[in-house]
């Protein structure tokens, strides 16, 4: 992998000077060859447009000695339009940003960005004004889509002990089954029923009995024959990793009824660094839980989302 990345910092540094292909036709992707390299620039895909401005990013590949390495690269630009030609000329072309995963030199990565925008500007690149304005829907259709995305924190709870999420879809909506004389939960994909004004939840191999469908749920041995009868019959298979199958501790039950989100640690967060930054790790939890030292801020990764806040436990926390 070394000689391949010198390769293509050699291919990327000589190619400019040797370029002298006409790159005005409407055709994607588009080759150079250097020696027994082949570096292809794919169509630019539009990411904003305004007024005479556009930005793009472009995909780019380098292939040598049968290796195939693939990066990106983001332009900005000034665009000439023909209405008659239907074309559009990318003009006054900037390299902001590139990225090869595999070239973490910083120097060298600048010198790649100058010379990318050399030859970029040198090319004029042409698009179908047709099909640039096909890109420019595309876009806004993402941007309504993005816009109706409701990026709220959910409620989110931190435990330092083993806890279950029990999540019911609002105000608990019960169906009665005359055949096994109990209720059961329909607004949920967790197994609650309730039976003789007791409230059961199974949760894994462990069985949580209560007088209150949202809370105070202890562990008993065996649920109810009508409440286990039922389970067997309708409740889906319980399948338990080894580690479930070896411990003896039954999780606290926390149950919600509106988008929760819960992290735990196992026990206090034990924080480690993360060497050349100023962030800390809770080492001790399988959530992701980042520490900024110097805002004094937690980070979690919850579906998806980060949200941040001072306190993980009761945090207030920010999208």
């Amino acid at each position: 992998m070394k000689k391949l990345l010198f390769l293509i910092s050699f291919i990327l540094i000589s190619f400019i000077t040797s370029s002298q292909e006409n790159y005005s036709e409407l055709t994607w992707p588009r080759e150079l060859k250097k020696e027994n390299a082949t570096i292809t620039l794919y169509q630019p895909q539009l990411e904003n447009f305004e007024g005479n401005k556009v930005d793009a990013r472009m995909a780019v590949s380098v292939k040598a000695k049968g290796d195939l390495v693939f990066g990106a690269i983001w332009i900005n630009a000034i665009v000439s339009t023909d209405f008659d030609e239907r074309t559009v000329t990318f003009e006054s072309i900037n390299v902001p940003r590139i990225n090869f995963p595999d070239l973490n030199d910083e120097e060298k990565a600048t010198k790649f960005s100058k010379l990318l925008e050399d030859e970029l500007e040198s090319w004029k690149i042409v698009m179908s004004l047709d099909r640039l304005i096909a890109s420019m829907a595309e876009i806004e259709k993402l941007n309504d889509l993005s816009s109706q995305l409701d990026n709220s924190p959910p409620a989110i709870y931190f435990r330092t002990n083993p806890t279950s999420l029990i999540t019911i879809d609002d105000t608990p909506i019960y169906k009665k089954d005359d055949e096994y004389s109990l209720e059961y939960v329909v607004n949920t994909a967790f197994f609650i029923v309730k039976s003789s004004n007791k409230y059961y939840i199974r949760n894994g191999k462990f069985w949580y009995e209560s007088s209150n469908v949202l809370e105070g749920y202890s562990t008993v041995d065996n649920a109810p024959k009508n409440v286990q009868d039922f389970a067997d019959k309708y409740g889906e298979d319980v399948v338990l990793d080894s580690i479930e199958l070896a411990t003896d501790i039954a999780p606290e039950l926390l149950i919600v009824t509106k988008p929760s989100g819960l992290i735990s640690t196992d026990g206090e967060p034990d924080y480690q660094s993360i060497e050349g930054t100023s962030l800390l790790y809770a080492s001790n939890t399988e959530d992701d839980i980042i520490m900024d030292i110097n805002s004094q801020e937690h980070y979690i990764l919850l579906a998806g989302r980060w949200y941040h806040s001072k306190s993980l436990q009761d945090g207030d926390w920010e999208f």
